[in-house]
């Protein structure tokens, strides 16, 4: 099995999400969002009906690595905003 990273598409010299593996097939995934520089922004993940399974506040820092776990059976959304706009990466858990 390889791990894949998927990337935003909407990529800049100031803002980058990425996650890995995409798909996970057990519901574990690595999130890393880089900012050039320091600065707040929030995280939401969404399910495939629509609600907010996990939210968080990212503040005091540029980068961020995450080790997060959704349920499997879905596709979810991640979604990180900040004042430079919203990032938003599909992951797929089997």
């Amino acid at each position: 099995r390889k791990d894949f990273r998927v990337r935003t598409k909407e990529e800049d010299d100031y803002f980058e999400v990425a996650a890995m593996p995409n798909p996970t097939l057990d519901g574990r995934f690595k999130l890393n969002v880089g900012f050039s520089t320091s600065t707040t922004a929030s995280l939401r993940i969404v399910n495939s009906q629509g609600a907010i399974v996990q939210s968080r506040d990212l503040s005091g820092s540029a980068y961020y690595s995450m080790d997060l776990t959704v349920e499997r059976g879905s596709v979810y959304m991640v979604s990180v905003t900040s004042e430079h706009g919203t990032r938003t990466l599909k992951i797929v858990a089997p």
